[in-house]
């Protein structure tokens, strides 16, 4: 094979060996904290597959490995079974999917270290500032591959999962000629220096010092990756915290990334030359950006019902401009990442000392990271320590990045010596090629699913309204189903959708904008992400406008947030009044979210009320609801049993109409729950 000139082809080996590593772990950490949520909702407690999560702690091990260097046959086993473990998990139900992806996870963290334990100063290893220009890939093509798919990982999707081998096929072989089992990549007679040396500043570190250098390092790393992969990895965790334009926010993250990844490839001296006072206060704003995207959105919900219900309309322009900065400061991010690696590298850790401080800076911070943020969304069902995170969405985020800002501080007053990459001509090339279908691929994938309904017919006098619980997008087999879903939905074929249970689950994908998108249907996704309220959500043919949600008092310190939506649809002359909720909690709760609702629908004609209600017709809050709406099932079907011989006596999910209304149809589809853990119920309405 015919070798490049000097040290580009080794450089662009080592870009691409770091960005393919740094979007497995994203893609293993994504599938793996989504399969341990999967099992956890289906009791809404912790279970015994929470154990699992051990694999976090897996660094342990390299404690007992001594101070000699792990073998690099050993090194190259252990990625591959990480390789392996992000190649064979989409393939598997969800309880050997988290298994195997949890394998995974432990993998890269034993990996890791033992992988940087063995660089040093020599322009042959892979340097902190590499390493940082493949994190900023790595995240521009999960970007990607999320667009791609209507947030769903595309390279895990159906027979794109080829995508995955090849990329891990090419990992391997680069992992391989990088500890010389082979040669396809071997430089020789270089006439250039792959790296300049920036003005050494010489100190001489006590051990003490040194060892906090390492796990201060380590920890930045933590943060970094926690903050990129829960904010950054995937348009709709900014586009559903803010409700602001997907296709904006997807040019403004991908654009922000790409450039950032060029300045670190063509100018890396200017990164490296930045005052430390500046970098510092960079990462103030960047706090402050964070924090206040967050909190500008959420709700600090009283503890008195004489508050409620609050009733929170569509955001206003200047909701819209901190999520905008944060996209414009998110480069400070891998400055810090660059920062951590390059002290770490140059710190030469030992393994035990690598292991201790991955175990618990690495490990065991992101495991309470992910579930302090769990538990702020469900605190009513991990007593008693999940009540204190109640409302605190916020906090758990600015914990992590005052951690941050005071790691950079300390880094920076360190006197290491940081090698500036001298990135040649032909790499310089290749990168710009690969940057600009990076880029252009994103933002092209987001317009081609951005949603543009057919413009219906206004002379119609019927339609189909469907209300769904989607379990999360989970069937009751504990398995992802999105498809499935979504093709009972286009079954259906109703106009108006109301769904339940629809926030997105921890694997960054949104349920609510992949049917959007495949059913080319305008969304309203009602409560924000930042409030931690069961998701409700509205999909429609026909435009939505004049959307508000209504948060409800819930007197049970056992139970969630509880919210309804409220929209206008006008379908040809008529417009339509719908609501769309699900009530928890005792029946004095279910009974006051009721009132709260009929009070807002009072003097409306052709109001529609649809949800998960979770009480039956025989109880308060349902003769409170059909005092002044109409129940679709019973005005059907009086007996509770229609012709096919369906019993839904005893259902929990409604459709109320107005009594200007007429109810010609109504059905319960897949009432065995194959699909959800809910049947559909869909009512065909006509005037």
């Amino acid at each position: 094979m015919k070798k490049l000139s000097d040290g580009a082809k080794t450089e662009f080996s080592k870009i691409a060996f770091a960005s393919i590593l740094f979007l497995f772990f994203l893609q293993l950490f994504s599938d793996f904290i989504e399969s341990v949520y999967i099992f956890a909702l289906m009791t809404l407690s912790l279970n015994e597959n929470v154990l699992t999560v051990l694999f976090f702690l897996s660094p342990i091990l390299l404690i007992f490995a001594g101070k000699k260097e792990l073998p690099k046959l050993l090194l190259v086993i252990i990625n591959s079974i990480m390789v392996l473990a992000r190649v064979l998990e989409p393939l598997f139900d969800t309880k050997l999917r988290m298994i195997v992806s949890g394998l995974g996870v432990g993998c890269f963290l034993l990996f890791f270290p033992a992988f940087l334990s063995r660089q040093n100063s020599d322009e042959k290893q892979i340097s902190g500032h590499t390493l940082g220009v493949g994190m900023v890939l790595a995240l521009c093509i999960s970007i990607l591959f999320r667009v791609l798919n209507s947030s769903v990982d595309i390279s895990t999707y159906r027979w794109f999962q080829s995508i995955g081998w090849v990329l891990g096929c090419i990992e391997i072989i680069i992992l391989l000629d990088f500890f010389n089992f082979l040669h396809i990549f071997d430089v020789t007679n270089s006439t250039e220096s792959d790296f300049e040396t920036s003005a050494e500043i010489s100190t001489k570190l006590i051990e003490k010092k040194k060892r906090g250098k390492i796990f201060g390092a380590i920890l930045g790393f933590s943060c970094i990756f926690l903050i990129l992969y829960f904010v950054f990895s995937s348009p709709v965790m900014v586009t559903r915290w803010t409700e602001a334009n997907f296709v904006l926010i997807t040019i403004f993250l991908i654009a922000t990334f790409g450039i950032s990844a060029g300045i670190l490839i063509f100018k890396p001296q200017v990164v490296h030359s930045i005052n430390p006072l500046i970098l510092w206060i960079w990462n103030g704003l960047f706090t402050l950006s964070l924090v206040g995207t967050i909190l500008i959105n959420q709700i600090i919900f009283p503890s008195t019902s004489d508050s409620y219900p609050i009733l929170v309309s569509q955001p206003q322009f200047f909701h819209l401009i901190p999520p905008f900065i944060l996209i414009i400061l998110s480069p400070v991010l891998f400055i810090d990442l660059i920062l951590m690696f390059t002290n770490l590298i140059k710190s030469k850790p030992s393994l035990p000392r690598l292991g201790a401080s991955f175990t618990l800076s690495g490990g065991l911070f992101m495991l309470v990271f992910v579930f302090a943020l769990v538990f702020t969304s469900t605190w009513g069902f991990v007593p008693p320590v999940s009540f204190y995170l109640r409302d605190q969405f916020w906090s758990v985020f600015l914990i992590v990045s005052l951690i941050l800002m005071g790691l950079v501080y300390f880094q920076r007053k360190g006197a290491f010596t940081i090698r500036v990459p001298n990135y040649t001509k032909k790499l310089k090339i290749g990168a710009s090629i690969f940057l600009g279908v990076l880029v252009i691929s994103t933002i092209t994938g987001a317009f081609i699913i951005k949603v543009n309904p057919p413009e219906m017919p206004s002379g119609v006098t019927s339609m189909k309204i469907l209300t769904y619980n989607l379990q999360q997008g989970v069937n009751d087999d504990a398995t992802k189903n999105y498809d499935g879903q979504l093709e009972l939905i286009r079954e259906i074929n109703a106009d108006i959708i109301g769904l339940q249970e629809s926030s997105k689950i921890a694997g960054n994908s949104d349920v609510v904008q992949y049917f959007a998108n495949k059913l080319d249907m305008y969304s309203y996704f009602g409560p924000r992400g930042v409030t931690g309220t069961t998701g409700v959500a509205l999909l429609s043919k026909y435009p939505i406008s004049s959307v508000k949600t209504l948060y409800h008092y819930n007197e049970d310190s056992d139970r969630k947030q509880t919210a309804t939506i409220e929209a206008e649809i006008t379908i040809g002359v008529k417009i339509f009044t719908v609501y769309v909720t699900h009530t928890f909690g005792s029946m004095e709760a279910k009974s006051m979210l009721v009132n709260d609702t009929l009070l807002r629908a009072q003097g409306k004609e052709n109001v529609l009320f649809v949800g998960d209600f979770n009480f039956r017709q025989d109880s308060e809050a349902y003769n409170l609801t059909t005092a002044v709406l109409v129940d679709a099932w019973l005005n059907q079907w009086p007996t509770g049993i229609d012709d096919w011989g369906v019993n839904a006596t005893r259902r929990i999910d409604h459709i109320f109409v107005g009594t200007d209304l007429s109810i010609t149809a109504c059905r319960y589809e897949d009432w065995e729950e194959t699909q959800s853990d809910h049947p559909a119920c869909w009512a065909t309405i006509s005037w």
